[in-house]
């Protein structure tokens, strides 16, 4: 079947388009989490992406600065390493706004699996058998389970968690096509909608996935 994706080239155009359109919400992060917490504005971290190659990828720093040491198989965003700005803008996502900084460099695709932390990968490379297909695909900012398994699950659970996970990405991987992608964006925007709108005043937030 005749794939109907957009080219790199255009998802690539649309995110430099985007992170145009978003430098004035850029600022006011830069100035809320400056006023929250003391460290940069921007978390660094290597990961895998396509075919296994690492890459820096970029967030929002939601965490206390040097957290990432303790938080390298998963994160809880109830967490105390959670800064008070952090539990919401994970929450709702915008932390990972950044990252279409990486979508414009190539390195990452809008829907696709999410790119993972190394340990993280070397660890279900070895207790998920086939673990590292999903590395057939450039990574994405959104994927099915994460709108659909919100929660992450970490200690005992967390190898069962990425199992289900792994056959949501790996489904995609063989359908994947134009709709498929514009329904996984779509039911991201509902996703977050519906989190904004159910934001209690105490600003609590779930598990939550890489």
């Amino acid at each position: 079947m005749h794939d109907a994706r957009p080219t790199p080239l255009v998802s690539r155009a649309v995110a430099v388009a985007l992170i145009a359109l978003l430098a004035p919400l850029g600022v006011l992060l830069w100035a809320i989490v400056k006023l929250d917490s003391v460290g940069p504005v921007l978390f660094r971290q290597r990961r895998i992406g396509f075919l296994g190659r690492e890459f820096t990828v970029y967030k929002v720093r939601t965490m206390a600065v040097g957290s990432e040491r303790a938080t390298a198989l998963g994160t809880r965003g109830d967490g105390a390493y959670v800064t008070r700005v952090g539990r919401v803008l994970r929450k709702l996502k915008i932390d990972e706004l950044p990252q279409l900084w990486n979508v414009a460099r190539g390195e990452m695709a809008f829907v696709g699996p999410r790119p993972i932390p190394l340990p993280l990968h070397r660890e279900m490379v070895q207790r998920i058998p086939g673990f590292a297909l999903r590395n057939q695909v450039p990574p994405g900012l959104t994927n099915l389970s994460q709108i659909t398994l919100a929660d992450n699950k970490l200690g005992d659970h967390l190898v069962e968690d990425w199992q289900v996970r792994l056959e949501g990405e790996l489904h995609y991987i063989a359908h994947k096509n134009v709709w498929y992608d514009l329904t996984i964006l779509a039911m991201t925007a509902l996703f977050v909608l519906r989190r904004a709108l159910r934001l209690d005043r105490r600003g609590h937030a779930r598990p939550h996935a890489a």
